[in-house]
């Protein structure tokens, strides 16, 4: 039992970072092209981010999703959707519409039904 939430723990950590990787290699044109960078080094800082997420997410992937890749899967886009969320609104300083804080919020609260009505259908 104690191995399962040490492993779960990881793989939330993990997606964590591949996501906040992912994030910054798919929008960091948008926040280094007004600092007057060229796209060669801005298509270079992104392809090395998008090495480096894929570097974190092939391992975890294989170690710790093997059992419900559905779950790790829905895990991953609520964390990728929150981090995506913060990016816009601290970091690019966009405005972010209300909708896309309730279709998080309903995302996370989906998971949680999933995995509660999954754990009284096994008992």
């Amino acid at each position: 039992m104690q191995k399962k939430y040490i492993d779960l723990t990881i793989l939330i950590v993990g997606l964590f970072l591949y996501s906040l990787l992912n994030t910054t290699a798919s929008y960091s044109y948008k926040y280094l092209q007004p600092l007057g960078k060229s796209v060669t080094f801005i298509f270079i800082v992104e392809m090395i981010i998008g090495i480096l997420a894929y570097c974190v997410k092939i391992p975890l992937y294989y170690y710790y999703a093997t059992q419900n890749i559905v779950i790790t899967l829905i895990i991953y886009i609520s964390i990728y959707s929150l981090i995506v969320v913060l990016y816009s609104k601290f970091i690019l300083h966009e405005t972010v519409n209300l909708h896309s804080y309730f279709i998080l919020i309903g995302m996370i609260a989906l998971t949680c039904l999933n995995e509660y009505l999954d754990n009284i259908k096994k008992k």
